[in-house]
């Protein structure tokens, strides 16, 4: 009886699918510096990484076929920390590779490797300066272009996005990382964010909603893996049996094109639909003039 129900539930049960997730990490200094130096002793950018790591296993091992990318974003752009060896190659060797690097544990000394040459070449002047959301949502999102195609014969391949961001939106980018949601949501990637910083995130709000991923701010950063394993580990289909987190609410508020900051009430270009914060009569953007005169003041007789 419950299993002709469960069968009645579900007729067309999808494909057993193997899942490609992208980690997007920001390993900024901005936010990691204000971290220690706020006394947060129990939660650096090492425990962190070594947090990671186990999820990145976990997963691994959940399916033979999984695959695993980690991209860590800062000022200076986007670089890849970890990639499951053997993507591009037989869906055998593929699954060799990956299970001798998760027991060989190369995943950790490749990812920790990577992040030390990257410490050695950041610049100084830049290390204070926002992490590039839109340059590492770019990028995950042509690697996971790329890799479905590769992935196309040999079976089917469900990309998402996983980002952990911990400094707060960098507003200066919100076009660019708009174009990034858009494409996502046209490309059936999912968008999952993931707050490590004491704000919410607009960007991170956004993009789980236009995706249909999850967002989540964990209250403690200490116990950041049960969160990932719990939460972030599950893949799309079975989250519709589980009782997921979900937003309370998302903010829409936008940026203005040209000041960068965050608005409630704005300005909308009629033609582009670029958004300004003050009254203008042309459109930096798109050029266009407006017939609007502004009120002369009166002038006493």
């Amino acid at each position: 009886m419950v299993a002709g129900g469960l069968q009645d539930n579900n007729q067309n049960p999808p494909a057993d699918d193997a899942s490609l997730l992208v980690v997007l990490v920001d390993a900024s200094a901005a936010f990691w510096d204000v971290q220690h130096g706020g006394g947060s002793k129990t939660f650096s950018l090492r425990k962190f990484f070594e947090q990671l790591v186990v999820f990145v296993n976990s997963f691994l091992l959940l399916h033979t076929r999984n695959r695993v990318a980690v991209v860590s974003m800062d000022a200076s752009g986007c670089h890849f920390l970890y990639e499951t060896p053997g993507a591009e190659g037989d869906s055998g060797k593929t699954t060799k590779a990956a299970s001798d690097s998760i027991h060989s544990g190369s995943i950790g000394d490749q990812i920790f490797q990577n992040l030390k040459n990257l410490e050695v070449s950041i610049d100084p002047e830049k290390a204070a300066k926002p992490p590039s959301l839109s340059g590492a949502l770019s990028v995950a999102l042509c690697y996971a272009q790329r890799m479905r195609r590769v992935a196309g014969a040999a079976g089917g391949l469900s990309p998402r996005i996983l980002c952990l961001m911990g400094c707060p939106d960098p507003a200066a980018q919100y076009i660019s990382v708009m174009n990034c949601l858009f494409s996502a949501q046209r490309a059936n990637v999912v968008v999952d964010g993931c707050v490590l910083g004491n704000a919410e995130s607009a960007f991170l709000q956004q993009a789980a909603h236009l995706t249909g991923g999850l967002y989540l701010r964990p209250p403690r950063l200490e116990g950041l893996l049960q969160y990932l394993h719990s939460v972030f580990a599950v893949d799309v289909y079975s989250r519709r049996f589980l009782e997921m987190p979900r937003s309370k609410g998302v903010d829409f508020r936008a940026s203005c094109f040209c000041h960068k900051r965050s608005i409630d009430i704005g300005f909308v270009c009629s033609v582009c639909l670029s958004i300004f914060c003050q009254p203008c009569t042309e459109c930096s953007t798109c050029g266009t003039r407006y017939d609007v005169k502004p009120a002369q003041k009166r002038q006493r007789q």
